[in-house]
């Protein structure tokens, strides 16, 4: 009974959230003993050291909520004044990525993981990165550490090997370093850190948290530059720090150091749009409630642009992302699929459900084929002929404002609302041309709307910011 109770003292000490140790201390012995038994119960049946470690610590933060409102000062202190922007998130992150220190002695990697092509960090070597572990008050220090903690201990760290409280048995690694959720609570900064002392500890105790909005069943459209992406089963969390449309940038703690990685979209979404890393679904979303989109990350992307807000907007919203990390290629002329594509996704994207596609090329393997049949079904486009779409042929004015005219309903206009000196109810597309600019989606060039002029993808992306910001 004493172990029990000194397990649950170290909890208390990490947070430091309860009033004293000697007052939980006292809490009746048969709620203790059975608060155990049931934590062990649990932790058990997991298959890996990070679910067992999960366990222990949902198990905590629903017997103290208090836990996780980090931002009540009467219970955690001063509040951090680490910044929440993206900008500064993103140093944070690299920050911990990227921080060398030298093992004053040989450090065993956290159960055996590979580092270099060896399970230990060399005395004397430069390490990149801070080191993994699950460990935290086994050797009557604080285990878990912020990267400024980490920076005043790491020529001291060590490893040994003894029964980890969290894991529920005996683990040898690191005596100094951080989890996954560490990372998460130290790259969000503001309230989930009260100044160098990391608040949350666990998946569970980020998807619970009044800091931040979690939201399940998420695909890998739906994830945004500063979200932490998790798995369902609740093991492992990410950060997101930059998302183009081929790629995605991740940030973990895991062993056996905190890493950056570059994701290939395609190589890690499955054919139903969700997010698979290191064999699980990653499809439940965490932002923090005070995240700031400061960042511009597109070098084309002139602030002084007219399109500049609505990039904006579309990005953060995660309507689209650039073509690349840094190009946003406003002028780039889109196709037939990738106007639908930006339409959907503004409205959620959709689910459809046609079974009878009629287009010969629109197939389900195709990752605008929800779009195109879920606007297909609306009446929103039709195809150039009874079974061809032509999704890859270039996008004009008419074609992209009829999209939108269509999903609008379709509202009245007559021929005397003509603004267009060659616009007349002869042409095809005369109703969304007069639509758009009664709605000031396009005004033309002198008098003119100019039909076949190409749509950009500053010209998509300023019509939906107009209609639906």
């Amino acid at each position: 009974m004493k172990r029990i109770i000194s397990i649950m003292l170290s909890l208390v000490m990490i947070l430091g959230v309860i009033p004293a140790a000697t007052a939980f201390a006292e809490e009746k012995e048969s709620n203790v003993k059975t608060t155990m038994m049931e934590a062990t119960a649990t932790a058990t049946q997991q298959a890996s050291d990070e679910a067992l470690w999960e366990a222990m610590w949902d198990q905590y933060y629903a017997e103290h909520p208090e836990a996780l409102k980090a931002a009540d000062t009467s219970v955690r202190g001063v509040r951090s004044t680490t910044e929440t922007t993206l900008s500064a998130m993103r140093a944070r992150a690299e920050a911990l990525v990227n921080y060398k220190w030298t093992p004053s002695k040989k450090i065993s990697t956290w159960n055996g993981n590979s580092y270099n092509g060896k399970n230990y960090f060399p005395a004397g070597s430069t390490v990149t990165g801070v080191p993994y572990t699950l460990f935290t008050w086994e050797f009557n220090v604080r285990s878990l550490c912020s990267l400024n903690q980490y920076k005043a201990v790491a020529s001291k760290n060590y490893s040994d090997t003894t029964y980890c409280n969290s894991v529920g048995a005996t683990r040898t690694g690191p005596v100094y370093g951080s989890c996954c959720a560490d990372l998460v609570s130290e790259v969000f900064g503001g309230s989930y850190m009260s100044g160098d002392t990391i608040g949350i500890h666990s998946v569970g105790g980020h998807w619970k948290s009044e800091l931040g909005t979690t939201v399940k069943n998420q695909k890998m459209s739906d994830i945004r530059p500063g979200d932490a992406v998790s798995d369902s089963g609740q093991h492992h969390i990410i950060w997101v720090g930059y998302v183009t449309d081929s790629t995605i940038t991740i940030y973990e703690q895991t062993p056996p150091v905190a890493v950056k990685k570059v994701l290939n979209k395609s190589q890690y979404t499955d054919a139903y749009g969700n997010f698979i890393y290191n064999g699980a679904t990653y499809n439940v979303i965490t932002r923090s409630k005070a995240f700031i989109d400061d960042s511009n990350p597109f070098v084309d992307v002139n602030e002084n642009a007219p399109y500049y807000q609505a990039v904006m907007w579309a990005v953060q919203n995660g309507i689209t992302s650039g073509t690349d990390a840094t190009h946003f290629s406003p002028n780039l002329t889109v196709k037939r699929c990738d106007a639908l594509v930006f339409l959907w996704a503004t409205k959620g994207r959709p689910g459809h459900t046609v079974t009878d596609n009629p287009f010969v090329d629109v197939k389900p393997s195709d990752w605008y084929y929800n779009a195109v049949m879920w606007a297909y079904e609306n009446g929103y486009a039709a195809g150039t002929d009874a079974t061809h779409f032509k999704p890859k042929a270039n996008c004009d004015r008419s074609q992209a404002l009829q999209f939108l005219y269509a999903a609008a309903g379709k509202p009245n206009v007559n021929i005397g609302q003509n603004h267009y000196s060659d616009v007349s109810n002869q042409n095809w597309y005369w109703k969304c041309a007069v639509w758009a600019y009664l709605k000031n989606l396009e005004t033309g060039e002198n008098g003119m709307f100019n039909a076949t002029t190409p749509c950009s993808r500053a010209d998509i992306v300023t019509y939906l910011y107009k209609l639906y910001k």
